[in-house]
């Protein structure tokens, strides 16, 4: 049961990572297309 929740956790910690990853390319596309 304990394994589960770490696992649970680590699926949360990675889609906050990808959460983050995708917000920071959103930025970085406004920022280039601001550019050209």
């Amino acid at each position: 049961m304990k394994e589960l929740s770490s696992l649970q956790l680590d699926i949360v910690e990675n889609m906050d990572r990808i959460q983050m990853l995708d917000d920071h390319q959103k930025l970085v596309q406004d920022e280039l297309a601001t550019i050209q």
